[in-house]
Order: C-alpha cells, then structure tokens, then sequence
C-alpha cells in the first residue's frame, strides 16, 4: 500500500493545478474520493485562469 495517497493534475489555458493528498496508511484511495479531488483541481484551475494575464 502506498499510504492512500493520490494526485491531480489539470490545466486550464496556461493555468496548470497539481493536487495532491496524503491519506492515511491503512486506507485506500476510493473512486469518491478521487472524484472530488478532481472536481476541485477542475473548479480551482477555472479561478486561477480568470485572473489577469494568467491565461
């Protein structure tokens, strides 16, 4: 097991997010879990690609 730990990585334009989360050693990473991690990477590289000169 490599401790749950899980990464995102997406771009927007110029903008690129790199999420990454560290679970605990004992659990697995769920398709959930990804999911939302994703969809948050998504919504966070749209914000940062709204601002001036970024994108």
């Amino acid at each position: 097991m490599d401790g749950g730990r899980r990464a995102v990585v997406v771009r927007e334009g110029r903008a690129l997010a790199i999420y990454i989360h560290g679970g605990e050693y004992h659990s697995e990473v769920s398709d959930a879990q990804f999911a939302k991690q994703l969809r948050d990477a998504r919504k966070t590289a749209v914000k940062v690609c709204s601002l001036p000169g970024v994108c």
